[in-house]
C-alpha cells in the first residue's frame, strides 16, 4: 500500500458465531456477519445510508455512548456525557457494569456505571477526568487499578496509573513518555512500545509507582502507534513499514 492510509476502526472481537467490526475500510462498510463469511453491504440504498452517516446513523442521535443488544441490534441505553471527534480507543470492560471510556481531542476519560432496575437501565458516570486523555489505546485493567497511555494532543501525561475513583497514583509524564506507543500486560509486567522512538520498555505492573525493568531497540523511530501482540513469549509489533517477531525472556 502506498503513502499513508488513515484508516478509522477499532479491534475485531468474536462473540459466539458473531464478528464484530466497526468503522470503514476504503470506503467499503461492513457489518455484523457470521465467522469466516464477510458480506458487504449491497449498493442498494446508498443514498439512503449517505444520509444517515451524515446525521450520525439510524437511531444514533447526540452521540455517546451506546449499549446495543448484540443478537437483536436494539439499542438498551445510551450515555451522552462523552464527547469525542474521532472516538478511537475502545472501552475498557472492569465487571460490574463499569466500563471505562476514554478519548483524545479535549474529549476526557470517564468511568460509568451500568445497571438494569426497576425494568429500565440507568447509567452514572463514578468519575471524570478531563485532564486524563488517552488519544488511541484504551486503558487496561489490572490487580484492581487502571494502566493506560494518557497521551493527546493537549496532555503529555505518559504511563499513568489511577484508581478506580479516578485518583492518579502515578504518571511517567515526559520521562519517558512514550507518545502514541501501545502496550499489554503479562506476567506482572508492563511491555511498552515508545511511539515515537521505537524502543520496548519492560515495567513492573505496580500501583506503587514507575518500575523500569529493561529497555531495548525494538523498532526505527517514527510513527509506531500499531498494538503489539504477545504469545508463549513471542511479541508481535509493527511500524508503518515493517513487521517483526521478537522472542522474549519472561523470567
Amino acid at each position: 500500500m502506498e503513502g499513508e492510509y488513515w484508516q478509522e476502526g477499532e479491534g475485531v472481537f468474536i462473540d459466539l458465531k458473531l464478528l464484530f467490526i466497526e468503522g470503514e475500510y476504503d470506503g467499503e462498510v461492513f457489518d455484523i456477519m457470521e465467522v469466516g463469511k464477510i458480506e458487504e453491504e449491497s449498493e442498494e440504498g446508498d443514498d439512503e445510508e449517505e444520509e444517515d452517516a451524515e446525521e450520525g446513523g439510524p437511531g444514533f442521535e447526540g452521540g455517546g455512548i451506546y449499549g446495543i443488544d448484540a443478537q437483536s441490534g436494539k439499542i438498551l441505553w445510551n450515555y451522552k456525557g462523552f464527547n469525542c471527534r474521532w472516538p478511537i480507543p475502545p472501552v475498557t470492560l472492569i465487571g460490574d457494569g463499569r466500563i471505562l471510556i476514554t478519548g483524545g481531542y479535549e474529549a476526557a476519560t470517564i468511568l460509568i456505571q451500568v445497571k438494569y432496575e426497576a425494568d429500565k437501565w440507568q447509567v452514572d458516570a463514578i468519575f471524570r477526568n478531563k485532564e486524563l486523555q488517552s488519544q488511541i489505546h484504551p486503558a487496561i485493567f489490572y490487580d484492581n487499578h487502571l494502566f493506560m497511555i494518557g497521551n493527546c494532543n493537549q496532555n503529555k501525561n505518559g504511563l499513568t496509573c489511577i484508581s478506580l475513583d479516578g485518583n492518579v497514583l502515578w504518571k511517567t509524564g515526559r520521562k519517558p513518555n512514550f507518545d502514541r506507543g501501545s502496550f499489554l500486560i503479562a506476567d506482572g509486567k508492563i511491555f511498552i512500545v515508545d511511539g515515537r522512538r521505537g524502543d520496548l520498555y519492560c515495567v513492573k505492573a505496580s500501583s506503587q509507582g514507575y518500575q523500569q525493568l529493561g529497555k531495548m531497540k525494538l523498532l526505527k523511530s517514527g510513527k509506531v502507534w500499531s498494538p503489539i501482540a504477545l504469545s508463549n513469549g513471542m511479541l508481535v509489533a509493527r511500524d508503518q513499514k515493517q513487521i517483526l517477531c521478537v522472542k522474549l525472556n519472561l523470567k
